[in-house]
């Protein structure tokens, strides 16, 4: 996450925190409203002197430079043009999707589009007690809760840290699960809207399932599609 971060930073050197409107309390400020900033306390962490840590202290690529690390897409010496132009190129080199494949195709004007299917899961963590995962599967799910999780079928999972307690705020949160690559490796087209539509709705699945717990919650098959 830390390199990720850092690799963001640089290609967008501009895009820093955006002031917000508190909406829940947090642990350095219980109370709701005010505006959150780059200046933010991010309390209870603290530097060695004492001081709290703010988004400012990490707002630029190179603040790690200072703690005396960096990686090799986001090198030190460079100035902030230069590293951005640098990390842009490795960025490519290291993840631009193959357009060499099905989930690629011409749009009218010429230009390459790219089909991408996500399954977006938006849940209330008040509606069940303690930490829980939301596992997202495409095919036959294991009938035996201790098989749910090393299987070829799982595409992905979203995850509740919740505590045993009821939150006193809105507690609604969402999660993204990609599923274009299990798609592809099914030998299915993802630009065939229809034809995805219609698989999706046989097999995908979901399941929730309590950590520690040897019972699933419930389950359900989706069937409220939506294409991006």
């Amino acid at each position: 996450m830390d390199r990720l971060t850092a690799i963001y930073q640089a290609i967008f050197p501009s895009s820093t925190v955006e002031p917000l409107v508190r909406t829940q309390p947090n642990l350095g400020y219980p109370e709701q409203g005010g505006i959150e900033d780059i200046d933010t306390l991010l309390y209870p962490f603290r530097h060695a002197d004492g001081k709290e840590w703010t988004s400012r202290d990490v707002s630029s690529a190179e603040s790690i430079h200072k703690y005396g690390y960096s990686y090799p897409e986001v090198p030190s010496g460079l100035s902030k043009e230069k590293l951005t132009a640098f990390a842009s190129k490795e960025m490519q080199k290291l993840y631009a999707p193959d357009t060499d494949t099905d989930n690629f195709h011409k749009s009218p004007g010429g230009a390459s589009v790219r089909t991408e299917w996500l399954a977006h899961v938006k849940y209330d963590q008040n509606q069940i007690a303690g930490t829980f995962n939301i596992m997202m599967y495409i095919g036959d799910v294991p009938n035996a809760p201790e098989g749910r999780v090393a299987v070829d079928t799982l595409v992905g999972t979203c995850t509740s840290f919740s505590g045993p307690q009821k939150l006193e705020y809105n507690s609604t949160i969402a999660g993204t699960v990609p599923l274009t690559p299990a798609l592809v490796n099914k030998n299915l087209k993802p630009a065939n809207r229809k034809e995805i539509v219609e698989y999706l709705r046989r097999n995908l699945h979901w399941k929730i399932m309590r950590v520690c717990s040897t019972v699933p919650c419930t389950s359900s098959q989706n069937t409220d599609m939506h294409d991006y």
